[in-house]
């Protein structure tokens, strides 16, 4: 299969699914040996996602209007650091430290695990911040909320408003990262979480609804 012209994936793929069929074939007796154990595993190497090209992201980003600071505080945060959507959403204002020249915030990763990313390369998310804990007047709780006037609460806004409003933008592309992902955690939800727009995700012709 070497040199069929075949990328590695997808010569792993196709000897993946010979292997299983001939186990299948080898287990019921309709052959006497699985000749696919002696076909060398196929080594996929590791590849980086594609860059988001940073006009389509200054372009997204900037259907968002002026006046929905949640939206543009919540998204632009995640473009310029990357962090998961769940982390994001589940920020607190108690994880926000926006002193100048040391802005950070504390984000509950996979597994629990707590790390500390700094908005150093942030410059409009920390500003964006700002705006957002002050307009908003939130001195405690979670920071991005679901919408007061639709039923929302002061509990972290949860993935199906964050789609909900990004879709509201009108955005003509689809973001994925090496996700969309499954990324809730562990213990307690089953919710499918996604990681947003950041320079080293890619991003895709959007096709449908969704993001």
């Amino acid at each position: 299969m070497a040199g069929d012209g075949w990328a590695p994936a997808t010569r792993g793929r196709r000897r993946a699914s010979l292997a299983s069929f001939f186990r299948w074939l080898t287990q019921n007796d309709l052959v006497e040996k699985n000749p696919m154990d002696k076909v060398e595993s196929v080594v996929v190497p590791e590849s980086l996602p594609r860059p988001v090209d940073t006009e389509v992201m200054e372009s997204i980003l900037g259907r968002i209007p002026a006046k929905a600071t949640r939206d543009r505080a919540l998204f632009t945060l995640v473009y310029e650091t990357g962090v998961r959507i769940a982390e994001a959403l589940g920020l607190y204002v108690h994880d926000i430290d926006l002193s100048r020249d040391n802005e950070k915030i504390r984000v509950l990763g996979k597994g629990n695990r707590e790390r500390t990313v700094l908005l150093a390369a942030a410059p409009r998310a920390i500003r964006l911040l700002r705006r957002h804990l002050k307009l908003e007047g939130l001195e405690s709780g979670a920071v991005f909320r679901g919408d007061l006037l639709r039923g929302g609460s002061s509990q972290p806004m949860d993935y199906t408003t964050a789609r909900r409003s990004w879709n509201c933008q009108g955005s003509d592309e689809m973001i994925h990262s090496e996700i969309v992902r499954y990324d809730p955690p562990a213990e307690t939800s089953t919710e499918r979480s996604f990681d947003m727009i950041h320079p080293a995700r890619t991003c895709h012709p959007r096709t449908d609804s969704n993001l």
